[in-house]
């Protein structure tokens, strides 16, 4: 488990890493000895998930205090070794720097002695910092790699806080800078209107356009709702959208809250398309075993706020690792479930069958004290649509974002209009395709469309304008 105290998220000030290397190192021996030096900093400096609060610790492989007394020699495939802390399980993390041309890909036989020399018991993690595109059998083998083995991208590196010009010929005095977002006015409305709504009832939506920052708006609810020693469940349709909003609250996150994240996933293609991260990209622990999240959960986090991602595809681990703390004589209970994209948690269902989308609504399966459904579109189901369905389906749940004993009462919502109005976003263009309910019904009847799909027809969903620049 990883435990965050804080972190940034910035403008890095200057040319990309790898065009300074090049500028200024003629052999690629040259770049690559100072890209370790780089990278050794960097991970003694970084203010969120690549830094001290999980490497204690941090050599270049000859520095290494036990490399000769193990018998390891000068050149072993590992760049860097760094001393994991206790949060994220102790033990040793191997780390192998490719500073390649990025228009070159790196080849299975660039990666093999790493994956081979890390697989010793004693490492515990690994991590494979690219500054090129990994071909198709090294991305293979790193994907199968056990201990994982975490992939970190020449854009991630791009895109920390520190201005990497200023410290080529002096790495061991790399600093990052900081910059912690403070809430605008509407920001503020809204984190206060979550707050006193959910004061005095268990559920309610937060509707706000997409640009507008729902991610940070999170997170500063469940600070001033869980807080420290609290419990959060943030949910989430994709592995991209759960890696994105951890690096935000690592980046974000109040400063005297510490952070400690775990991430749950059942499925590695789960709600993947091709801008979805893989697995290998996110910087918190993963996993798939109901026993792991149960001791997160049992686990005193004192002054920390432990903090689930999880898939709504991978929720029914989380279910079975609340119902195994203590025995289960008592769920342990999140003290606030967030959903993001809520609009997914919509649909018709046949009775009893259930979705994996829907199991958040139910109170006796996941046990929080409160819960925010968050979308940009809330999806909405006509009084027709569900007089027409039932004419052609047995029995059926219909979640729609307007009942409000399933998803409570709207606490705070900003329209796209206001948004553009008010500068929050730029003005954008709707494209509409409209399909009507007698059309659908027609189709329902004859079979072409299931129950299902005509119900997501009907709904509507997805997508909002760019931010404003």
């Amino acid at each position: 488990m990883l435990q965050v105290v804080c972190g940034a998220v910035a403008d890095p000030g200057g040319a990309m890493l790898l065009d300074l290397l090049n500028r200024r190192f003629a052999s690629p021996q040259q770049r690559g000895r100072v890209f370790e030096r780089l990278l050794k900093a960097a991970f003694e400096a970084h203010p969120g998930a690549y830094g001290p609060q999980r490497f204690r610790r941090v050599w270049r492989w000859p520095e290494w205090p036990d490399r000769e007394r193990l018998g390891y020699g000068a050149d072993f495939g590992i760049d860097l070794v760094a001393e994991l802390t206790d949060e994220w399980g102790g033990g040793l993390c191997a780390v192998q720097a490719k500073c390649y041309d990025p228009s070159a890909t790196i080849a299975k036989s660039d990666v093999d002695s790493f994956l081979s020399a890390s697989a010793a018991e004693r490492f515990t993690s690994r991590l494979l910092v690219v500054t090129a595109e990994l071909g198709a059998n090294a991305d293979l083998v790193v994907r199968k790699a056990h201990p994982r083995c975490e992939v970190l991208h020449a854009a991630d590196l791009d895109g920390w806080p520190v201005d990497w010009a200023a410290f080529l010929d002096r790495p061991q005095d790399l600093r990052f800078a900081s910059a912690r977002y403070e809430p605008k006015p509407y920001q503020s409305r809204a984190v206060d209107a979550v707050v006193d709504g959910l004061a005095g009832r268990d559920r309610g939506k937060l509707i706000l356009p997409c640009g507008t920052g729902k991610s940070v708006v999170s997170l500063w609810i469940a600070e001033r709702m869980a807080g420290a020693g609290g419990r959060v469940l943030y949910l989430v349709p994709s592995i991209a959208l759960m890696g994105q909003t951890m690096r935000e609250w690592a980046a974000q996150r109040d400063p005297r809250i510490p952070h400690r994240y775990i991430g749950v996933c059942s499925d590695t293609r789960a709600g993947r398309n091709d801008e979805d991260a893989d697995l290998v990209e996110l910087a918190m622990p993963v996993t798939t075993e109901p026993d792991r999240v149960a001791a997160a959960l049992a686990e005193a986090a004192g002054e920390a706020m432990t903090v689930v991602f999880c898939t709504y595809q991978s929720l029914e681990v989380v279910e079975q690792a609340q119902r195994s703390v203590d025995g289960g004589a008592v769920p342990a209970r999140f003290d606030l479930a967030l959903c993001d994209e809520a609009h997914r948690t919509t649909g018709v269902h046949e009775a009893d069958a259930g979705s994996h989308f829907t199991l958040v609504h139910d109170g006796s399966r996941i046990a929080s004290a409160k819960r925010l459904y968050m979308t940009a579109t809330p999806r909405v189901y006509t009084d027709r649509v569900r007089a027409q369905a039932r004419e052609h389906s047995r029995d059926f749940d219909v979640f729609s974002m307007d009942d409000e004993a399933t998803y409570g009462p709207e606490l705070y919502r900003m329209s796209f209009g206001a948004a553009v109005e008010h500068g929050h976003l730029s003005d954008y263009e709707v494209l509409v395709i409209a399909v009507s309910e007698l059309h659908i019904a027609s189709l329902l009847g004859d079979g072409v469309l299931n129950l299902a799909d005509g119900a997501s027809a009907a709904g509507g969903g997805g997508g909002g304008p760019p931010p404003r620049r």
